[in-house]
């Protein structure tokens, strides 16, 4: 197994994590909307960072990269699970709506992303 594939299997690992915390592990749920303490999904996506080559990160960061369709499917998790609960600033009201397709869509063209920004020397 090379490094490409062991970093991919990580993020996947980390975002089984993601989807645990918020789909069972919620402090509280209303249709599409649930409760998930600020600390959990702050944790993981700080492994997510970690795991991510700095190339990837500033492709993230540039105005090309910003087309590419990880990165967009990045964003629209961010924005849809980032959101602070105006009655308790410890929890985010996540939007569960969209969280596995965008998981889905980030996993299925990071790998590909990642060597794009590598060859293009981001």
């Amino acid at each position: 197994m090379n490094e490409a594939d062991s970093r991919i299997d990580k993020l996947r690992d980390y975002f089984r994590k993601l989807s645990k915390a918020i789909y069972s592990e919620a402090e509280f749920s209303f249709l599409k909307y649930k409760l998930v303490k600020q600390n959990k999904i702050d944790d993981i996506l700080c492994c997510v960072m970690a795991i991510l080559p700095d190339s990837y990160k500033n492709m993230m960061k540039s105005r090309n990269g910003q087309r590419t369709d990880s990165v967009i499917a990045y964003n629209m998790l961010f924005k849809d699970i980032k959101q602070k609960f105006m009655l308790n600033p410890s929890v985010y009201l996540v939007n569960s709506s969209n969280v596995t397709k965008y998981i889905n869509a980030f996993l299925r063209h990071v790998e590909f992303d990642i060597a794009y920004a590598e060859k293009n020397g981001f």
